[in-house]
């Protein structure tokens, strides 16, 4: 199973079950996966958010969705989980893939370079979220906006994905 794993900046992307509808991880989005779990960033606004160091959201089974005018597939899944910020700290489930991404210079995203420790760490959440019933269309919290905020860098600046 390949897991593709990603430092969030900000809710609102996935928003009604589409990662991408805001641009957001641009064509990233298109690689070949067959989960997605989102991490809560460690920068001022994934702070101010409240979805800092937490699991954001999982997405099992993807299901890609052609757009013209983006750059990138809009994809859904079988199995979707958006926690935002109710998810629980991501160290406690995966201490070593939280360490990977939240040192200094840590990890923006990891498709294939997990180490076996962080691979299974990555598996342990997917087959948690399996668990997990399936999110509404809407996020865990409706209070707050769920528009792409301008430090999506994705949207405002196209840098390619490797």
């Amino acid at each position: 199973m390949r897991i593709f794993t990603y430092k969030r900046t900000h809710c609102g992307d996935p928003n009604q079950g589409r990662f991408g509808i805001e641009k957001c991880m641009g064509r990233c989005r298109d690689y070949k996966y067959d989960a997605v779990i989102g991490i809560g960033g460690i920068s001022a606004n994934p702070r101010s958010e409240g979805i800092a160091e937490k699991i954001n959201w999982v997405g099992i089974g993807p299901i890609r969705h052609r757009t013209p005018s983006k750059r990138a597939c809009e994809v859904t899944f079988e199995h979707f989980v958006l926690l935002d910020d109710k998810g629980p700290l991501l160290k406690s489930i995966a201490p070593n893939l939280a360490k990977r991404f939240y040192r200094r210079n840590g990890a923006r995203y990891l498709l294939d370079g997990y180490s076996d420790i962080e691979y299974q760490e990555a598996q342990k959440i997917v087959k948690w979220a399996k668990l997990q019933n399936p999110s509404e269309s809407k996020s865990s919290n409706p209070n707050k906006d769920n528009s792409c905020s301008s430090s999506c860098k994705s949207s405002t600046k196209k840098r390619k994905c490797k």
